[in-house]
């Protein structure tokens, strides 16, 4: 044991009989000349009679800081008044400190927040906390880590170190600590926290703001406006912390009326949100994100706001794909003084004590749609890559670690690393037992086995989800999955039919019956039911939903006896940007006639138009023609898709010649013409012939003007 000194400042709350336990508790670990002082709050008596009873602990009205003030010592135990602690708890603790170089060491904690948290269940009694501290300690002995953080609940630090870092703070100044020394974390010692709504800790600081909107962000110019634009009504303001934008960001921000923080980023979603929740000054927060809209009722809102509730709200979160619509519910509004932001990466908002999930009640009063993570946004922003490398790093920081695994075994699966995305959710399951966490870790072990045609693990996996799912669309959504990859098409079919419009499952994920669509409609047709596939097809379509890409819905028209034409004839309005997006990823032969079917139901729509220009240099001359006439007589003179097949160079030296000529003979362009000079010279000697005759055709002005003289 460390022979220096130790004052012990208690924070008293809870019940008296917690206080008393707790000081009762520590008395055995101290040394002579430690002491122990509590800190009273104001209106607790009944608390004062527990120190008064207590010759060796003296009291100090008020909070931590002022019982900080009154100690002497340079070693500081910092303990919460409702802790369970077990014997020679504190003796590995205290030796940690005999570096030197550490300025803050604390042990493994049941109820505590950050890299202390220990994911067990609560003990149910000094008895059973003894047994386990005994086995947590044979199975971590001597093991210690240097962090980042602690929590605030049991702490040792250097006095000196604790008030040149600013003094005891709510959560302690863990940032300017680390830049005194280490921090470490005594993996061998495990104490518990009860952490109740009365624990001393809690604090709740006046405003006269009601809700803020919190947003992080990093190059959101093109989307930033309108989300500060849609949030504005609900809130009192908009603090946008930006983390090194590149754009004009943070100049949209500010002219749409945000106060913008120019901040860092330190590769920690969690972190980074924290910053920005310290800027807020409303007693709410409400965390959006700056590709989200906010829709719903202000004031209905607010109202409820005004009122008591519960530490957080849970929102619904409409994330949008082409093939229709996936909702979370997830509590993005919070008491900002309740909790805090947990997690390198998908972050979770939990209790600023405990560290344990802040849920609440869902309410409709505001809904965030968020397109954040369709496909061409998740490739030009390389969230897959980023999504991997923060889940491995959060691997590495033992903080939440189940949680952390999980979002590893997420992030491998949605970068195509399926036998990585096996591997986290396999040591995943071996390090946790919790119910919650080994849904999330199944759900992605019978995804990544079945695209790995490992039927027989996604069966065993599913038994066991089996056993845990409290919901029965989370089992028949994997269930569909094993069978579709097991080729027992019926039962998929079946499956797709049996799951309800929308259901929430264990994960708090909304499943629509419409995401399963695709499996419904290639198992029909595995099943030589095609008319039955292609209507089921019709009906998304006519839902403004895409279920799968543009390719396979052509593919089941064609087996229904119809075409890739038609579909567009189903496309409402609404539905018509998803169509366009997944056209994008289509074969030209594909995507131009459906193109042209949707100019014929839209005609002169802008989006149209728009894919049109984008795929005019791969178009055959005479459909890149066509278009060209549409574009001109939209305004569009600069975006004609002849003029792009005759720069695009990974066309042949005939297509480009034949562009360029018609391009100047139909529309007098003149910048067809350094393009055709270029082109007509590098034809090959064996074309030449070839080329003047199509020439002669559509071009025939050119034609008589590039023909040898005879």
């Amino acid at each position: 044991m460390s022979s220096g000194a130790l004052d012990v400042v208690v924070t008293g709350g809870g019940t008296p009989a917690e206080l008393k336990a707790t000081l009762e508790a520590l008395r055995p670990a101290l040394g002579v000349r430690d002491e122990v002082v509590c800190a009273v709050p104001p209106g607790r008596a009944d608390l004062s009679r527990v120190v008064a009873a207590l010759p060796w602990v003296r009291e100090v009205p008020g909070g931590r800081a002022e019982a900080v003030a009154a100690t002497a010592h340079d070693l500081l135990l910092l303990v919460d008044g409702d802790m369970m602690l077990p014997r020679h708890w504190l003796d590995a603790v205290r030796e940690a400190l005999d570096d030197g170089t550490v300025v803050a060491a604390g042990p493994r904690c049941i109820g505590s927040i950050g890299p202390q948290r220990a994911e067990l269940d609560p003990p149910a009694g000094v008895r059973e906390l003894r047994d386990l501290a005994r086995d947590w300690r044979e199975r971590h002995r001597g093991r210690r880590y240097d962090v980042d953080r602690l929590g605030p609940v049991c702490v040792a630090l250097r006095r000196s170190a604790l008030l040149a870092a600013g003094g005891p703070t709510p959560d302690l100044p863990y940032e300017r600590l680390r830049d005194l020394g280490r921090i470490v974390l005594v993996d061998d010692a495990l104490v518990a926290h009860a952490g109740s709504a009365a624990c001393g800790l809690r604090v709740a600081t006046e405003s006269p703001l009601l809700l803020s909107a919190s947003m992080i962000v990093r190059d959101e110019a093109r989307g930033i406006g309108a989300a500060v634009d849609a949030i504005t009504p609900f809130v009192d303001e908009v603090v946008v912390y930006d983390t090194g934008s590149l754009d004009d960001t943070v100049a949209v921000a500010r002219a749409h009326g945000a106060r913008v923080i120019e901040g860092f980023w330190d590769e920690h979603f969690g972190d980074a949100r924290n910053r920005a929740i310290a800027h807020c000054t409303g007693r709410w927060v409400l965390w959006v994100d700056a590709d989200e809209i906010a829709v719903g009722d202000p004031a209905v809102l607010r109202r409820r706001l005004s009122g008591p509730g519960p530490a957080a709200y849970r929102l619904r979160q409409v994330n949008e794909y082409a093939n229709g619509t996936q909702v979370v519910v997830f509590p993005r509004l919070f008491q900002r003084d309740a909790v805090r932001l947990a997690g390198r990466l998908h972050e979770q908002v939990v209790d600023r004590i405990t560290g344990g999930p802040a849920g609440g009640p869902e309410i409709g009063d505001v809904e965030l749609r968020h397109a954040g993570y369709q496909f061409a946004t998740f490739v030009t922003k390389d969230k897959a890559e980023r999504n991997r490398r923060l889940a491995l790093r959060a691997v590495e920081d033992r903080v939440m670690a189940a949680d952390a695994l999980v979002n590893l075994a997420r992030a491998e699966y949605s970068a195509g690393n399926l036998e990585a995305s096996v591997d986290a959710a396999r040591r995943g399951l071996d390090a946790d037992g919790r119910r919650p966490v080994r849904i999330k870790l199944l759900t992605t072990l019978i995804r990544a086995s079945t695209a790995l045609s490992r039927v027989d693990d996604a069966l065993r996996a599913l038994d066991e989800l089996r056993t845990l799912a409290s919901k029965q669309v989370t089992v028949d959504h994997m269930e569909l999955l094993v069978r579709y990859a097991e080729g027992d098409d019926e039962r998929v079919v079946a499956l797709a039919r049996a799951v309800p419009e929308l259901a929430e499952d264990d994960g708090a994920v909304l499943v629509a019956r419409s995401q399963l669509a695709s499996y419904e409609i290639h198992s029909l047709i595995r099943l030589g039911r095609t008319a039955e596939a292609a209507d089921r097809l019709r009906s998304e379509l006519r839902a403004g939903r895409i279920p799968m890409p543009v390719v396979g819905m052509a593919d089941t028209m064609r087996q229904a006896g119809s075409d890739a034409a038609e579909l567009a004839a189903h496309v409402p309005p609404s539905g018509l940007r998803a169509m366009i997006h997944e056209m994008g990823q289509a074969p030209v032969s594909i995507a131009e006639p459906l193109a042209d079917g949707l100019w014929h139901r839209f005609p002169d729509d802008r989006t149209v138009l728009a894919f049109a220009a984008w795929l005019g240099p791969r178009m055959p001359v005479l459909r890149a023609l066509e278009w060209s006439s549409r574009l001109r007589r939209a305004g569009h003179d600069a975006q004609c898709p002849l003029l792009g097949v005759a720069r695009n160079p990974d066309r042949t030296a005939r297509d480009r010649s034949l562009a360029a000529a018609v391009a100047f003979e139909t529309f007098h362009d003149p910048g067809a013409m350094p393009l055709l000079s270029t082109a007509l010279d590098e034809i090959p000697p064996d074309e030449e012939t070839a080329v003047l005759d199509e020439l002669r055709l559509i071009a025939p002005g050119i034609a008589a003007a590039v023909e040898p003289a005879t």
